[in-house]
């Protein structure tokens, strides 16, 4: 662990902060151990994004300096990014999807929360009404831009777009809209990806999709895809309305779910919920990419 020295009060408190949520962090991993050796489930939801990045997290602690964190963990404004510069030879094992804060409704720590991107597996960010659907597209376009941003030049990035205007397509490899969805869905559930990999991103689920091709992507999300990973958005209260109950597997399967439900008092962690990213500005998708094409 890489220790911070402080310099200001502003750098004193935020390596407070740091000390905290590190104290926290080890406290909720030791109950998420003793939860597991009493064979109680851990609930999925709001919870799970923490309790899946909480090794990695610790990791992240050592990257904050006193003033923020490194672009790779950095908020998505566009001041945390003018120095950025792509690095074709960085590791990608995991993506930020909100800042830690002190229970329900406090501050925020500074301190990124992660989830990991493996190969063969998922992140789905799931709403459940109106008032949830911009949060949870404002996370998943924030997450498809920071993976473009890490990933570029060495991932296969794929845009599963049925109705043609969910994202910057500037961002990715490959945009797949329309009529194409359909066999393009069919191929890349079967397809070994290129030698580097593999994400496929897909928004809305299940807007533009018909139940046969909404049902695949609940299979891919549920069974994986070898050698890639999937980045979904799914309104869970229009895929009922539209089609039925979305089949997201059980604890076997292959995904990490991301609720961005509000947390609630029931529940018994270490008093710790999570700030979700939103989506980035205009601005910085356009210095992002022209970064990208100048190498």
């Amino acid at each position: 662990m890489v220790a911070l020295r402080p310099r200001t009060r502003r750098q004193r408190r935020h390596r407070n902060a740091i000390a905290a949520a590190r104290a926290r962090l080890d406290q909720v991993r030791d109950e998420i151990k003793d939860l597991g050796r009493a064979g109680q489930p851990v609930i999925a939801g709001e919870r799970e994004a923490v309790v899946a990045g909480l090794m990695d997290n610790r990791r992240q602690l050592a990257r904050l300096s006193g003033v923020g964190s490194v672009p790779a963990t950095a908020p998505m404004e566009i001041d945390r990014w003018v120095l950025w510069r792509p690095d074709r030879d960085a590791s990608l094992d995991e993506v930020r999807v909100g800042a830690l804060r002190e229970g329900i409704d406090g501050e925020s720590l500074g301190v990124p929360c992660v989830v990991p991107i493996v190969p063969g597996q998922s992140i789905v960010i799931v709403n459940h009404n109106d008032r949830q659907r911009a949060t949870a597209r404002g996370l998943w376009s924030s997450m498809v831009t920071r993976v473009a941003a890490l990933a570029a030049g060495r991932v296969e990035l794929v845009l599963i777009d049925p109705t043609g205007a969910a994202a910057d397509h500037r961002l990715f490899t490959t945009v797949v809209s329309g009529v194409e969805v359909p066999r393009a869905l069919d191929r890349l559930s079967r397809e070994v990806p290129p030698e580097g990999g593999r994400l496929i991103a897909i928004p809305d689920l299940p807007l533009g999709l018909g139940p046969r091709d909404a049902a695949l992507v609940l299979a891919m999300i549920r069974e994986g895809v070898a050698g890639a990973t999937l980045v979904v958005h799914l309104d869970a209260e229009f895929y009922r309305s539209e089609i039925g109950e979305p089949d997201l597997g059980g604890a076997s399967s292959r995904r990490w779910l991301v609720d961005v439900a509000p947390p609630t008092v029931a529940d018994p962690s270490a008093g710790l919920s999570v700030i979700w990213d939103a989506a980035p500005p205009p601005a910085l998708v356009d210095l992002i990419v022209d970064r990208l094409a100048s190498g």
